[in-house]
């Protein structure tokens, strides 16, 4: 699983992938859709499919505000990153965007490095003494932000 900065995937993503708080299910890609407050619930995980040739959305809930930080974080991309897994789709964005109006509880580059750790370690299997090995479909996960010094740092892993 390869982890880019910007819009490195471009067109070949199939999925992004949505962060949501609880009160705060906003996405404006998603405008046209009623998004219930549960989608947001900790641990819930939510598939909007996209039309043929169109990207799927997955909706990723981090629970209440109050108690957003990295390790809810890491266990949300956990689970994104095995419902990806199970869809069996190979790029997929994440937009961190909806994010933004907690800056104040999480950092920017402690956000992210808890995503690509949550992310490796939720679809981490051990198959080193099986005969078939469990093939993994995630090639790249880009995410919708600059490339900074920082956020460069928090994707090497």
């Amino acid at each position: 699983m390869k982890f880019l900065l910007g819009q490195s995937a471009g067109n070949r993503v199939q999925a992004h992938v949505h962060p949501v708080v609880k009160d705060h299910v906003h996405i404006p890609e998603l405008a046209n859709y009623e998004l219930k407050e549960q989608m947001a619930e900790k641990g819930a995980v939510t598939w909007i499919y996209g039309r043929r040739g169109e990207p799927h959305h997955l909706i990723v809930g981090l629970g209440q505000a109050e108690k957003l930080d990295q390790e809810q974080v890491r266990a949300a991309a956990g689970n994104a990153g095995r419902a990806i897994d199970k869809e069996k789709l190979a790029h997929v964005s994440v937009r961190l965007d909806g994010l933004a109006p907690f800056a104040a509880l999480i950092n920017e580059s402690e956000t992210v490095a808890a995503w690509v750790e949550g992310s490796l370690l939720g679809t981490y299997a051990f198959d080193k003494y099986k005969s078939k090995k469990s093939a993994r479909s995630v090639e790249t996960v880009s995410f919708n932000l600059p490339e900074t010094d920082s956020l460069s740092g928090a994707i090497r892993l």
